[in-house]
């Protein structure tokens, strides 16, 4: 493990609707290159309950690209391009960090990001420039409503989670589908207690306020990784 770090490379790639990839480049502008990333950030946002306690929040990431584009091909107005007409919501951006120091290279995966916005410059001096913003999964789906999902007396939280992501992949596409391992939502795994769910008394208007009703009542953590599992971290686990 790599506990300084003063070199780190990017790695951006796009993925479109239509199938296709094309990998940007990270660039200061002093080569030629005729498509470069110039700046990218990646914030981690929270999303709170209104007492802000930190048990029962899920957060989620927004990704930001700054391109320039010399020859026109990642500038969406451009007819001529490659990429016409697929430079919208439909794409989306995998980026991996290259952590490299003495000799040694790390990989790390930020995820995938879904496009929200893919502008280009509005101006002659804007001419090439290309500015992209982009959320990972949660982000992206936090908002849809799960108002049909209801909870039978003795339920576990781990099999509702299970339902519910069930539920949500259904009505997603299949790039966009959460995933489970046998140990991403196994709250009370390790745990002395043994609760189990009564009622459905939860806000089923978004997703967003679910898993937070859900974290908070289970006393846990729940996200969406990079990988786009589902987590859990229950905190009352003996382990």
């Amino acid at each position: 493990m790599i506990e300084v770090v003063h070199n780190v490379k990017a790695e951006i790639k796009i993925k479109f609707s239509n199938g296709s990839e094309y990998n940007v480049p990270v660039s200061n502008g002093k080569d030629s290159l005729d498509n470069y990333c110039r700046q990218l950030n990646i914030d981690e946002q929270l999303y709170q309950r209104s007492s802000s306690n930190i048990i029962g929040s899920v957060c989620g990431n927004t990704l930001s690209i700054e391109l320039t584009s010399k020859n026109k091909l990642l500038v969406p107005n451009y007819n001529s391009s490659t990429y016409f007409g697929y430079m919208d919501d439909t794409a989306t951006i995998d980026v991996t960090l290259y952590v490299v120091e003495q000799g040694k290279q790390e990989k790390v995966f930020m995820g995938t990001y879904f496009v929200t916005s893919w502008e280009g410059g509005t101006s002659s001096s804007q001419d090439g420039e290309v500015s992209i913003t982009a959320v990972d999964l949660f982000s992206k789906i936090k908002n849809m409503a799960l108002k049909d999902v209801h909870v039978q007396r003795n339920l576990s939280f781990s099999t509702y989670l299970t339902t519910l992501v069930g539920v949500i992949n259904n009505r997603l596409t299949n790039n966009m589908h959460i995933k489970l391992d046998d140990n991403s939502v196994e709250i009370y795994r390790n745990s002395s207690y043994d609760w189990q769910m009564e009622i459905n008394n939860f806000d089923l208007d978004s997703i967003e306020k679910l898993f937070n009703n859900i974290a908070n009542d289970s006393i846990s953590y729940i996200w969406i990784d990079r990988d786009m599992y589902l987590r859990t971290d229950h905190l009352l686990d003996d382990t």
